[in-house]
């Protein structure tokens, strides 16, 4: 039996190896080869790269190191099947046992956890796990350490000595159980004190692990007895590079060590040792070189290399150059140009970096019609970060790039765990309308329930017109989600009381409400049945403490009574492992013969957290388009092209993490690898990945903070040592924010200049793709090309990418919020309409976030022609006790004003606001009507509508809406609700804009310029009124004037408080405003605006106004503004 090393810088030629002696050690066709795999992803590859050398690829045991090894051990010594391995996820639990049984004894975890504050669940959970991971850690790392404390050998260290008090308390917990550790079913072997005499021989093929434990290397030493190891690993260098020193540790040598005299060898062969080596590796590749270093001990450095070197005429490009000299400890000798082989680029934002990432995606399968899209990569350092911008980029054009997304987490993707999560936060925080519709939206829920898009869309409008906002779950009163369903169906049965004077009709308290869509349809039964199975298992989750055992009962429950999983295979295995994984753990309870109880907070925490460390993804891994995956250890998959983002300073290579719970860090030993060395590393082997193209990218400005960032280290420590090949210093290109024009290219840059790619490009990119796609994986081919019979129409004659994105733009369709927005912040507005970061909410509830609560759109949602709420009570003369009647009925129903509104009407004689009744009544008697320009959406269903197409205006369109709008022959009035006690800066703008828009509407004949526009303000405590007179305005030449401005990007642009600032300032007259006058003369003008300077203080208005064209700006400010400051 023997250990066999092969050593390589690639990986096609480490698996053409294991083909090999798979072949010749596999004498049994039925007897899979076991082959030893970092992860899942490694043996997705694997199996596809077999299946090409050999045609065919099965029967092929991938396992992971730890279970591996572990059942090597169970059969060497004879104990199979009697012990469990024990992992890190059910060490946990024990970990949370022994802390809360003995909480003296373990003060010093306990006081970080501050038990009884906000938040002391979560951070118990957290350092359980801690705690956990580092236990087995030592195991690995410090057998010493361990053996140490076995032998009642205790630090002084109070936290040092809790550890060791842990770790042995849980093995005497374990003692009586058939659970056991690697290490612990370890010991007797490493001692040497049994040996195994099994002639039967074993293979085990141990792949592309880039870094194992001195543990792990122990044992396979012992187990060579046993079985022959073939161990493949990647080494980025085929030199002898063990005592290659990095820029630290040579500085270190050169404190503590005198300078060495010359050796006899050098005597002898006459000169002096060249200790020339690369840079790049001596930074980069010190946890690859101890590693390499421990195994070669375990073969006295005996190990076949199998490197392949760059020698070919068309590999000679500057990344290959880089690989070569990485494989030989080489420099450059300044003689190379750079090239597109390798380009680093700074970019704005995440956006605007995968952005320019799709771009060139595109712009490579046009030009390499061998290129294929499962050729590419895509890797980032954290996979959350940019997921929702991946998303964005790559599902925002019509002609869709497919990809496949690894490494996220079940929280992130799963439906499952989402839906579980939500529900958690219902039982710590109570139910309320926005958890209520998460779970509601959720197609998993949906799907059990059978509630589609129509049933979903009726629950969301009864939902707000039931006046269901919040539900108590311990007390289910009048108000509440079950009262509401209850009233529903009494209506089914019952007559339904709607008017003012008649009797109120209930029935155990009960009023029936009358919905006319649920009475019929089918949603009230499924939402009724959805409310009480919630119900049922809100109150099944109420406990104090549980047990395991029971937890996986409830768990299994309520999976099964909420969640349809049924051909969702993504589901069913996130569900698959959550269960195996408490399963495991209600094993562990019984072999303790002692429960495992958690209390509520915990044991939902606990849940979560293992969903978080729950593998996820979209798409088939490596067949399915796109590779985007995580920037992580062994993962050396080879692709022709390799785009790597995220490398800015800070992101990666990461920050080291000292916690006072790891003990490793008393003292540094060789295997120990912290998380910027392992990064760093890691960057190391993704060099020798790339075949072909590598695009690195980093984010060079933070947006949020207007602060500059630099790239990490790596890039820099890279850019260096390309400098040292090239005659010329490496250039990093400098990208733009905006997707029409992403980077200015220079000769050693093959970047697309633009995002919007054209459909020439796309059209060009199918024909080149579709043989190899069909061949592949027919969704993807019809992923990407929807309609690939009009590539045969190829489009000829298409200006410029650029030129095309422009024309688009000024032809687009505006709404009138983009107006507003301009008038009162033009630099803002245009900027973002520019790098099309603009949210286009056009309804005025968005306008203004603070207008239009709930209880402001309640107070015309009763306005339906037949019974006007208001009115009745302003008109009535009855007493308050009626009104209170009248509104307690209102109240039972789901339909009563809310907040201020009721308690400002009902105590209207009480707090002598008699002077506001007047007002009140006005906006009783008025018909008012939700008006839409070129918008489809109903702001408020209880009020008639106006809808009109949009408006062609100066080529373009325009579109907008308003509620709460009324008129005659002399005035048009707005409401505008707002829950403050003065009339909001800016309110007036945009219903001024659009009832302009209205009067040039063609198809508005019921509006006049000479009508006066009344804006009625409803406060809080108040109303106020402003009415505008714009009988001598031409509103024509005022959106053309607009317009005009809008289009002009060499305008210098006024903010809307200049305006304000200029229009308040009165002069020496107190009733006119100085700058109104229509007829002022240019001197005169000038002087108002003399006076006007010496009447304020310096400030930013001031600044803008004193610049050498003040009196253009002056000009403007008057043109532009006039008609908002036209109040009578």
């Amino acid at each position: 039996m023997s250990i066999n090393i092969y050593f390589s810088n690639q990986l096609e030629i480490l698996s053409s190896k294991l083909s090999y002696n798979i072949s010749e050690t596999s004498s049994d066709p039925f007897l899979a080869p076991k082959i030893i795999i970092p992860n899942k992803n490694l043996s997705k590859w694997l199996n596809i790269e077999l299946a090409k050398q050999d045609g065919i690829a099965m029967n092929l045991d991938f396992v992971f190191l730890e279970m591996a090894l572990w059942k090597l051990v169970c059969e060497y010594l004879d104990i199979k099947g009697q012990y469990k391995l024990l992992g890190a996820d059910t060490i946990q639990l024990i970990v949370q046992q022994e802390l809360q049984q003995n909480k003296d004894e373990y003060k010093v975890f306990l006081d970080y956890i501050c038990e009884g504050t906000p938040g002391s669940n979560k951070r118990f959970v957290q350092i359980c796990d801690r705690l956990s991971f580092f236990l087995l850690e030592y195991e690995y790392h410090r057998m010493e350490m361990v053996n140490d404390w076995l032998n009642g050998i205790f630090p002084e260290d109070p936290l040092h000595l809790g550890i060791a008090k842990l770790y042995l308390n849980i093995r005497l917990k374990l003692q009586e159980t058939s659970h056991r550790s690697l290490f612990q079913i370890s010991e007797t072997l490493l001692n040497n004190s049994v040996k195994n005499t099994s002639k039967h021989k074993k293979c085990i093929h141990v792949f592309a692990l880039s870094q194992i434990s001195k543990f792990h290397i122990e044992l396979i030493r012992k187990l060579q007895s046993f079985c022959d190891f073939h161990i493949y690993t990647i080494n980025p260098c085929a030199e002898y590079w063990e005592d290659v020193q990095s820029p630290r540790e040579k500085a270190w040598t050169q404190r503590t060590q005198p300078k060495l005299a010359v050796s006899s060898q050098e005597l002898e062969l006459g000169e002096i040792e060249n200790n020339f080596e690369n840079e790049l590796v001596a930074s980069l590749g010190k946890p690859g070189r101890e590693n390499i270093k421990l195994l070669c001990d375990l073969t006295g450095y005996d190990f076949e290399d199998l490197y392949l070197f760059n020698y070919e005429e068309d590999k000679n490009s500057l990344l290959h150059q880089l690989q070569d000299g990485l494989l030989t400890l080489s420099q450059g000798t300044k003689n190379s140009t750079q090239d597109t082989s390798l380009q680093i680029f700074e970019a704005k934002s995440k956006m605007r970096e995968f952005e320019l990432i799709y771009a060139s995606i595109v712009k490579n399968l046009q030009e390499d019609n061998t290129l294929a899209l499962q050729d590419i990569a895509i890797l980032v350092p954290n996979i959350s970060d940019y997921q929702t911008i991946i998303i964005n980029v790559f599902e925002r054009q019509e002609h869709i790039l497919s990809y496949n997304l690894a490494d996220t987490s079940a929280d992130q993707e799963s439906l499952l765990a989402k839906g579980l999560s939500n529900f958690f936060q219902i039982i710590k925080e109570g139910l309320n309308r926005e958890r209520l519709i998460k779970l509601l939206e959720n197609s998993c829920i949906r799907a059990k329930f059978n509630i589609d898009d129509e049933n979903l869309s009726e629950i969301f409008q009864y939902i707000l017109d039931l006046g269901i906002f919040e539900n108590d779950v311990k007390k289910l009163d009048k108000g509440t989600l079950n009262l509401r369903l209850k009233q529903l169906r009494l209506s089914k049965i019952m007559r339904v009381n709607n008017g003012f004077d008649q009797e109120t009709i209930e029935f155990n308290n009960l009023t029936p409400i009358h919905q006319k869509s649920f009475n019929q349809s089918d949603t009230l039964s499924k939402f009724s049945l959805f409310t009480n199975h919630l119900f049922e298992a809100i109150q099944n989750f109420q406990y104090k403490q549980i047990t395991i055992t029971d937890l996986l009962d409830k768990l299994q429950f309520f999976v099964r009574d909420f969640f349809c999983l049924k051909e969702n295979l993504s589901e069913e295995s996130v569900y698959k492992e959550l269960y195996n994984h408490i399963l495991k753990a209600k094993v562990l309870e019984q072999d303790l013969k002692d429960q495992l109880k958690l209390n509520q907070e915990t044991s939902y925490d606990y849940i979560e957290s293992f969903l978080k460390g729950v593998a996820s993804g979209r798409g088939n891994y490596l067949l399915g388009g796109v590779t985007i995956a995580s920037l992580q250890p062994m993962r050396p998959m080879p692709y022709k092209i390799v785009y790597v983002a995220g490398l800015e300073e800070g992101s990666f290579p990461g920050v080291e993490i000292k916690s006072s719970l790891d003990l490793r860090l008393i003292k540094r030993k060789i295997g120990d690898v912290s998380l910027p060395e392992r990064n760093r590393y890691l960057f190391l082997e993704l060099l020798h990945c790339v075949r072909e193209k590598l695009y690195l990218s980093y984010v060079g400005k933070n947006l949020k903070k207007d602060q500059d960032l630099e790239p990490s280290s790596v890039i820099q420590e890279l850019v260096s040592c390309l400098n040292t090949y090239l005659s010329d210093d490496f250039l990093i290109q400098k990208t733009s924010l905006s997707s029409f024009l992403l980077v200015d290219n220079h000769a050693f840059s093959d970047l697309s200049k633009s995002y919007f790619t054209s459909d020439q490009a796309i059209l060009a990119y199918q024909q080149n793709q579709v043989n190899y796609i069909k061949g592949l994986d027919v969704k993807n081919f019809k992923s990407i090309n929807k309609d690939f019979s009009t590539s045969d129409k190829m489009i000829t004659g298409m200006d410029s990418i650029i030129s095309n994105d422009i024309k688009k733009l000024k032809t687009k369709s505006y709404t009138i919020k983009h107006l507003a927005d301009f008038i009162k912040k033009p630099i803002e507005t245009l900027s973002k309409l520019k790098f099309s970061i603009y949210e286009n909410n056009d309804s005025y509830l968005e306008l203004h976030s603070n207008l239009y609560p709930d209880y402001a759109i309640d107070f015309f949602s009763l306005y339906d022609g037949k019974t006007n709420y208001v009115n009745d009570l302003l008109t009535t003369n009855d007493d308050l006790n009626k009104q209170h009647n009248y509104h307690q009925y209102l109240s039972n129903i789901g339909k009563a004003p809310k907040q201020f509104l009721f308690d400002f009407i009902n105590e209207l004689k009480l707090k002598n606001l008699n002077h506001l009744s007047p007002k009140l009544k006005e906006l009783g008697n008025l018909e008012f009507f939700n008006i839409s320009i070129g918008e489809d959406s109903i702001i408020n269903p209880n009020i008639k509508s106006i809808q009109l197409k949009e408006l062609e205006i100066f080529d373009c369109s325009l579109k907008g809406s308003l509620p709460l709008v009324a008129y005659d022959e002399s005035n048009i009035t707005i409401v505008l609700p707002q829950y403050t006690k003065d009339i909001k800066e800016y309110s007036k703008v945009y219903p001024l804009l659009f009832i302009y828009a209205l009067i040039l509407h063609p198809e508005c004949n019921f509006l006049k310029a000479n009508q006066k526009i009344k804006l009625i303000y409803v406060l809080e405590d108040s109303i106020k009124s402003t009415t505008f007179d714009i009988s001598d305005l031409d509103i024509n030449k005022t959106f053309e004037d607009l317009f005009n401005e809008f289009f002009d990007d060499k305008s210098t642009h006024i903010h809307l408080n200049i305006a304000d600032a200029i229009y308040s300032f009165k002069g020496s007259s107190k009733d006119n405003h100085i700058f109104l006058n229509e007829n002022i003369s240019t001197e005169q003008y000038q002087n108002n605006y003399s006076k006007y300077l010496e009447s304020i203080d310096s400030s930013t208005i001031t600044a803008l106004l004193m610049k050498d064209n003040s009196n253009n700006l002056l000009h403007r400010a008057k043109k532009r503004f006039h008609s908002f400051y036209k109040e009578v």
